[in-house]
Order: structure tokens, then C-alpha cells, then sequence
């Protein structure tokens, strides 16, 4: 799981800067034609969501095997705390 979490940081890194630079490029011709269509907007606006969705999605898989582990350490710590629980 660890690896697909790399993986997919490399990704948002990469739509991050490609993003970037589509969108200062889109703006400097629309600059240059004295015109912005709504199809350009919708194009960017695309683009982004769709970055900040996969954003979103890393950091709500990373919290849930943070909580995992720190549960499970929980448990030990409580186990160590009371021999006698009733376990063999």
C-alpha cells in the first residue's frame, strides 16, 4: 500500500507542474487573442479538480493505516498491562 501511496504522489506532483504550465500557457494566448471561451475555462477547471481529487484521495488513504497502527499499539500496551486477562 506504502508503494502505491509513492506512486501516487509522484502522479499528483506531476499534474501539479503539467497543470501549471497548461494553465499559464492557455492564459498568455487567451491574453494575446483579447478572449477567453468558456470551453478554455471548463479545460482547466477540469484539469484541477481532477488534481485536487487525487490529492484528496492519497491523503484519506494514508489516515485510516495511521489509526490501524496506533490501535493495534494500543492493544499491545493493554495486553502488557494485564497478564491476567484470561488468555493462555
Amino acid at each position: 500500500m506504502k508503494k502505491n501511496i509513492r506512486f501516487l504522489k509522484k502522479i499528483t506532483i506531476l499534474c501539479v507542474v503539467m497543470n501549471t504550465i497548461i494553465t499559464f500557457t492557455t492564459l498568455a494566448i487567451c491574453i494575446l487573442q483579447r478572449e477567453i471561451s468558456a470551453g478554455i475555462l471548463s479545460a482547466l477547471l477540469g484539469a484541477w479538480s481532477i488534481e485536487l481529487g487525487l490529492s484528496a484521495f492519497i491523503k484519506n488513504s494514508e489516515k485510516p493505516q495511521e489509526e490501524i497502527q496506533i490501535t493495534e499499539e494500543e492493544d499491545i500496551e493493554e495486553k502488557e498491562d494485564n497478564p491476567l486477562d484470561g488468555s493462555i
